[in-house]
C-alpha cells in the first residue's frame, strides 16, 4: 500500500495463548524474498527453541536458539538457508519450544511487506487419504478455520474459489465447508489411532560387513488388524519397498538389510523406516509411523578381523625413533585368541599369537617384535574385539593414532591432506590378499583440479604414496579405487617430520556426518575438511553445537571433484564445539586440530551415524598423559550414558552421565581412573557419537580417534 508516503508494511493477527509448536506452510528465500521468523517468549524463564526447515528439494535443516524471558528474538532465515532461485530455497518451517511454551511466532518478508501467523495444522487432525479419495478430520480446537492448501486450485481466476476451507464453530457442530468440490468425495469425522512403540535397533547397520551388524530390526505395535506396507526412504526418495502383508493387532516387526530394491547396498547416512497400515474396519484411520535407521560402513563395529595399514618402527634424522603399539580391547566376558599377521613392504610376512583376557585391554609392542620395519597388520580373533594403533616419535613429543578397519574394500576417501611448506603427506595402502592389486589414486584440490596416478600393490604387502611428489604445495583430498580389496590410511607429518597425524580412510560416502571433538580456545586451531568426489557441485550445511545447546549454522558451496576447508575458529572462536554436517550430495568429512603453535596435531574421520555403543581401546592417564572422552548428542532427546573403563588386569570402573539433546560434553578419564592404561566402553540409551583425545608431554603432543561402534552380538 502507499499511505502518507509509506510504501510497505504488514499486519498479522495475534495469538490468544502461547504454545509449544507452530507451523508455517509457506516460505521462500528466492531472490526478492527476505523472510524473518520472530519469536516472542512471554514466560519468566528462557525458552529453548528449535526451528526445522523443510525444503522444497526434500531435505531438512535445523536451527536452535534461546529466547530470554519476556523477550523476543528475530531469525533471518536467509542467514541459514542462503538465497537462490531453486526449490532448495523454498521452505516450510516448524517452530518448537523444547522446554515449555513460546509466544506467537510471526513470519515476515521484507521488502515485500507481508506477514502471517503460524497455524497449528494438526489442531483439526486432518488426514488426506489419496487412494481412498477421502479427507478425515478429528477433534478440533474451537473455533477454528483450516485451509486445505494441498487441494487448492491456484489456477482459478476467482481468488475466493481457489482454496477449500473447513470452519469448526464448536465441539459438536459439523464443519462449514467452502469450495467443497475441491475436496475428496468422502469427508467426515474418523476415529484416529497411532502405530506405537516404533523403534529401530540402536546400532547402525553395515550392509557389506560379514557376520553381525548387517540387519536392522524395526519394531512397532499395531492398534488393530490391518494391511501393512513397510518401506525405507532417503529423504523424499523411496529406496526399498516391502510387499503388503496382513497383520493382527499387537507387536510386529520387519528387518532391513541395508539394500535397495535392486539388492545393492545403500550409501551411509540416515534413512527413514515407514509403516503404513490400512485397518480392516473402515471406521478407523491409522496414522503412518516412522523411525530413523542409520547405515554406517565407514566406522567399523566390533569385529573378528582387523586391518592396520600404517606402521613403522624405524627412525629418521628429524623424528628420531618411532614407537608403535597395537591396542586390543576385549569387551566380552571370555578370553579371545588373537593371531596377528605382520606384512612388510617387500611382501614378507610373520605371525604371532596372543590371548586377551575378558573385559580387558592388551598391548602389542610392535618395536619389540620387528624393529626398523615398515609394517601393516591383520589381526584375526575368535571373539569380537576392538583394535587401535598408536605411534610416538620425536622423543615422545609427538604422535598419532587411528582405529583399524574391519574389512578391506575397493573404494576409499581421504578428505584431509596437505603438502604445503612443512607438511609431508603419505597415503598407505595395505593389500592383505593373495593377488596383486591395481590401485588408482585421484588427488583433488580446492580449485577443482585433479591428478591421477596408478600403482600395483603386491599380495600380503603394504605400499606408500608420497603425495608431495605428485602435488606439492597443495591442500588435497584423495580417492582410492582398487580392483581388489585393500585397506587405506593417511599419515601426515608437519614441522619437518617432528609432529604428525593419521587416520583411516572412509569406505563410503554419506550425506550426514558427525564430529564429536572440537576446540577453538587457548591456541587450538580446528578445521573441518570436506571432500566432494562427485561430478556435481554440492551444497553443505554445518551445525556447530556447543555444551549449552546453542547451535550456529553455516552453509557452503563445493565445486565438483574438489576439497573444501572450514576454519571452525572463524565461526566460533574460543569454544568447545561438535559439528554435524548435512550435504545435498554424499561426500567425505574429516576434522583436523593443531595447538601450541602447531607443535602437534590430530585428525579424525567423521562418523556418518550415531550409535548406542562405542569402544575406545587405547586410553592412558599415567606418565603425564591426559585422556578425554568426547560425546556428542545430535538428537532431540536426552541420553543416559554408562562409561566402563577396563584395565589390563580385567578390572573395571563404571560411571553414569547425562547429556542433553543437541549438545556435547567432555569427560576427563583421570577423574575416574587416574594413572592407568585402559580401554573404554560407552553405552547409551539413545544413539550418540563418541571420540577420544589423548595429550602428553605437557600437551606438546596429542592424538585423537573416533570410537569403534558396537554390534548386536557384542552387547
Amino acid at each position: 500500500f502507499d499511505r502518507d508516503g509509506r510504501t510497505g508494511g504488514h499486519v498479522a493477527l495475534g495469538a490468544t495463548n502461547p504454545a509449544s509448536t507452530f507451523y508455517f506452510a509457506e516460505g521462500s528465500c528466492r531472490p526478492g524474498f527476505d523472510p524473518y521468523l520472530c519469536v516472542q517468549n512471554p514466560g519468566s524463564s528462557e525458552a529453548r527453541v528449535k526451528i526445522t526447515y523443510m525444503l522444497g528439494d526434500g531435505t531438512t535443516r535445523e536451527q536452535s536458539l534461546g529466547v530470554a524471558a519476556h523477550c523476543r528474538s528475530t531469525v533471518r532465515v536467509t542467514d541459514t538457508l542462503g538465497q537462490g532461485d531453486d526449490p532448495s530455497h523454498d521452505f516450510s518451517a516448524k517452530v518448537e519450544a523444547t522446554n515449555g511454551t513460546a509466544g506467537s511466532p510471526l513470519m515476515s518478508y521484507y521488502p515485500r511487506g507481508i506477514a502471517s501467523l503460524g497455524l497449528i495444522d494438526s489442531a483439526a487432525g486432518l488426514i488426506l487419504d489419496g487412494p481412498r479419495d477421502a479427507l478425515y478430520h478429528g477433534p478440533a480446537t474451537y473455533p477454528l478455520k483450516v485451509p486445505v492448501f494441498s487441494r487448492a486450485d491456484w489456477s482459478n481466476p476467482d481468488p475466493a474459489a481457489r482454496v477449500p476451507t473447513l470452519y469448526f464453530p464448536g465441539p459438536t457442530a459439523e464443519p462449514t465447508i467452502t469450495n467443497r468440490s475441491l475436496l475428496p468425495g468422502t469427508l467426515g469425522p474418523a476415529g484416529f489411532e497411532d502405530i506405537t512403540g516404533v523403534k529401530a535397533t540402536g546400532h547402525a547397520l553395515e550392509p557389506q560387513a560379514a557376520g553381525t551388524g548387517r540387519v536392522a530390526t524395526i519394531s512397532y505395535t499395531l492398534p488393530r488388524d490391518s494391511t501393512v506396507t513397510c518401506s525405507i526412504w532417503l529423504g523424499e526418495t523411496r529406496v526399498r519397498a516391502f510387499a503388503a502383508v496382513h497383520q493382527g493387532a499387537g507387536k510386529r516387526s520387519f528387518d532391513w538389510n541395508g539394500t535397495d530394491d535392486t539388492g545393492r547396498p545403500v550409501a551411509d547416512g540416515r534413512y527413514t523406516a515407514r509403516i503404513d497400515a490400512e485397518p480392516d474396519d473402515p471406521a478407523w484411520e491409522t496414522r503412518p509411523a516412522s523411525t530413523p535407521v542409520w547405515v554406517n560402513s565407514c566406522i567399523p563395529g566390533l569385529s573378528l578381523d582387523w586391518y592396520l595399514a600404517e606402521g613403522y618402527t624405524g627412525s629418521s634424522p628429524a623424528a628420531g625413533d618411532f614407537e608403535e603399539y597395537v591396542l586390543v580391547e576385549n569387551p566380552g566376558s571370555q578370553s579371545a585368541k588373537v593371531t596377528a599377521s605382520f606384512m612388510f613392504a617387500d611382501g614378507g610376512t610373520a605371525e604371532r599369537e596372543f590371548v586377551v583376557a575378558g573385559m580387558s585391554r592388551f598391548t602389542i609392542v610392535v618395536d619389540s617384535l620387528f624393529p626398523d620395519a615398515e609394517v601393516s597388520v591383520h589381526l584375526r580373533s575368535d571373539r569380537l574385539i576392538a583394535v587401535e594403533r598408536s605411534m610416538y616419535f620425536n622423543g615422545r613429543q609427538a604422535g598419532h593414532d587411528s582405529i583399524g578397519v574391519g574389512r578391506p574394500g575397493t573404494g576409499w576417501y581421504l578428505a584431509e591432506g596437505c603438502t604445503a611448506a612443512g607438511f609431508n603427506e603419505f597415503v598407505l595402502v595395505q593389500n592383505p590378499g593373495d593377488e596383486p592389486a591395481s590401485v588408482a589414486a585421484t588427488f583433488m584440490t580446492g580449485g577443482g583440479a585433479t591428478e591421477k596416478r596408478e600403482y600395483s600393490v603386491g599380495p600380503h604387502s603394504r605400499f606408500t604414496v608420497h603425495v608431495n611428489d605428485i602435488l606439492p604445495g597443495q591442500e588435497v583430498s584423495t580417492q582410492i579405487e582398487s580392483d581388489r580389496p585393500v585397506v587405506v590410511e593417511r599419515s601426515q607429518y608437519l614441522n619437518d617430520m617432528t609432529a604428525g597425524t593419521c587416520s583411516i580412510a572412509a569406505g563410503s560416502l554419506s550425506e550426514t556426518w558427525f564430529l564429536a571433538e572440537g576446540y577453538t580456545d587457548r591456541g587450538f586451531q580446528e578445521y573441518v575438511l570436506l571432500q566432494n568426489p562427485g561430478e556435481e557441485a554440492n551444497e553443505v550445511t554445518l551445525f556447530f553445537m556447543e555444551p549449552s545447546g546453542a547451535c550456529t549454522i553455516r552453509s557452503y558451496a563445493l565445486a565438483a571433484r574438489s576439497r573444501f576447508t572450514v576454519a571452525v575458529g572463524d565461526v566460533l572462536p574460543g569454544r568447545e564445539v561438535s559439528v554435524k554436517v548435512l550435504a545435498k550430495h554424499a561426500l567425505a568429512v574429516e576434522r583436523a586440530m593443531y595447538w601450541n603453535g602447531r607443535s602437534d596435531g590430530h585428525v579424525t574421520a567423521g562418523s556418518p551415524s550415531p550409535d548406542t555403543d562405542w569402544y575406545l581401546p587405547d586410553c592412558y592417564t599415567g606418565g603425564g598423559f591426559e585422556t578425554w572422552l568426547l560425546v556428542m548428542n545430535p538428537l532431540d532427546e536426552a541420553a543416559t550414558l554408562t562409561l566402563t573403563l577396563m584395565d589390563p588386569a580385567g578390572t573395571a570402573a563404571t560411571r553414569s552421565f547425562q547429556i542433553g539433546p543437541r549438545t556435547r560434553m567432555s569427560v576427563p578419564a583421570a577423574d575416574i581412573l587416574p594413572s592407568s592404561e585402559f580401554s573404554a566402553h560407552v553405552a547409551s540409551d539413545t544413539p550418540v557419537i563418541v571420540e577420544k583425545s589423548v595429550y602428553f608431554s605437557d600437551r606438546a603432543g596429542g592424538t585423537c580417534s573416533t570410537g569403534i561402534r558396537g554390534t548386536s552380538a557384542g552387547r
